[in-house]
């Protein structure tokens, strides 16, 4: 199997406005937060600078200090579908049960989850535009995953790279067809990062084992 080439890193974020956050920016924006001790608070008495970090990509990051959820709530997909069909919107979904919200996303399921709310197709349609057009620049999934991760993490999330970006190679050399042949001759993650640390360090870096390795054992 070819080597795999590497790029630079840089993060920006997949939506409307922004293009990247300068450190100073950063910065500024992170103090502001810091005055705010859940993100109710924050949107609610800055929502400008609330939605600007959104658009940034930076909203996590600068919110981690934040209370977290006082439910407790263990999100798998059921409880997730549970806590969605009690907001009316993907606004209402995200400020007031982010954590559920946020389990969607990175479950990839936001979007069966969200179906009924009133703004969801729009909204997450315009989210797709967003983000296919900045993706529409790169060859390669890696080529995005190493320039704006951002945007190749929320592609991930609404499933953008088994629908409309299906047919991008994870690399110059390497297709997700030839990964999963490669891979389906090892009988576990392990035997395979032994036979082939390549392909293993690239389906780790790209977070794409279950695309690729399925339910393959880890050991």
């Amino acid at each position: 199997m070819n080597d795999v080439g590497k790029k630079s890193v840089a993060s920006t974020e997949p939506q409307v406005e922004s293009a990247t956050c300068s450190n100073d920016e950063y910065a500024k924006i992170a103090k502001v937060a810091k005055e705010y001790a859940t993100r109710q608070a924050f949107q609610k008495n800055n929502n400008a600078l609330y939605q600007k970090s959104r658009r940034l990509g930076i909203l996590d990051s600068i919110c981690s200090h934040m209370s977290p959820s006082k439910t407790k709530v263990r999100w798998d997909r059921d409880t997730i579908k549970l806590e969605a069909q009690k907001h009316q919107s993907l606004e209402s979904f995200e400020l007031n049960a982010h954590g559920a919200y946020i389990a969607a996303r990175k479950m990839q399921i936001l979007e069966s989850v969200s179906s009924h709310m009133e703004d969801s197709a729009a909204k997450l349609d315009e989210e797709k535009q967003a983000i296919l057009g900045k993706l529409s620049s790169f060859k390669t999934m890696l080529d995005a995953e190493r320039t704006d991760k951002v945007t190749y993490v929320h592609a991930k999330e609404l499933n953008l790279f088994s629908s409309e970006l299906s047919e991008m190679p994870l690399t110059d050399e390497l297709t997700i067809d030839e990964a999963k042949a490669e891979a389906a001759k090892y009988p576990t993650f392990k035997a395979l990062s032994s036979e082939n640390p390549k392909l293993s360090k690239l389906i780790l870096d790209l977070d794409i084992f279950s695309e690729i390795c399925g339910d393959m054992p880890f050991k």
